[in-house]
């Protein structure tokens, strides 16, 4: 007889379903800024995100290369008058550990604040069909959307463009995001189109996350 399996157990699953959500869209890109950034993990497991290679090439069979792109989805209507919040010189983030994740408290234009997984893997910082609709964002049916390959087959996600996104005292205006109009996930993922704007060191035994300009 199977046994009921726990809350965890299947954010585990759905995690690994979708957890490299957005790696490999099959339309437009959401422009992003600057220059190439590269993703590896260090011989102690730790993942980095730099705007320079690794040095050593032990590493190079993890590593990721993100590169800018120059088309544009649209901006939001409506501007934020403050400007972005400092970091100070980065900052260091103490995430809740499940399910072999690590979620953060995101602050979404300033006024929302939601869970979103952690996920260095995925291009895109994605949105709870309810935190889309706790912004106030345009109507989900009226965005462009775009086609996305998953674990789990093709989605087709609406985008849009936040000003803002702040974690900890790291902020970054007009962020690119996908929204999960279908209840695929039971919270947001934190991607590149945020997490590229830093050097993130993320220290999975230890639990932290370094966020640095």
């Amino acid at each position: 007889m199977m046994h009921p399996r726990t809350k965890a157990f299947r954010s585990v699953i759905t995690w690994m379903v979708f957890g490299g959500l957005l790696l490999g869209y099959m339309s437009r890109d959401p422009a992003m800024g600057g220059g190439e950034m590269y993703r590896w993990v260090d011989e102690h497991g730790r993942i980095h995100l730099t705007d320079t290679p690794p040095k050593s090439t032990g590493a190079r069979q993890d590593l990721k290369v993100y590169k800018p792109s120059t088309s544009s989805i649209g901006a939001p209507q409506d501007r934020l008058n403050d400007p972005p919040a400092p970091d100070a010189g980065g900052t260091t983030l103490t995430p809740t550990k499940a399910g072999g994740t690590l979620t953060v408290e995101a602050v979404l234009n300033r006024r929302l604040t939601v869970p979103l997984v952690l996920d260095t893997g995925a291009d895109f910082t994605v949105l709870t069909k309810q935190a889309a609709y706790a912004l106030r964002l345009p109507p989900l049916n009226r965005l462009p959307r775009l086609q996305f390959g998953t674990a789990g087959g093709l989605v087709h996600f609406p985008i849009t463009t936040l000003q803002s996104v702040r974690v900890g005292t790291a902020e970054v205006r007009d962020v690119p995001v996908a929204i999960d109009i279908d209840g695929h996930m039971p919270e947001g993922l934190l991607g590149m189109s945020f997490l590229r704007h830093f050097k993130v060191t993320v220290d999975h035994p230890r639990g932290l996350v370094r966020l640095e300009r």
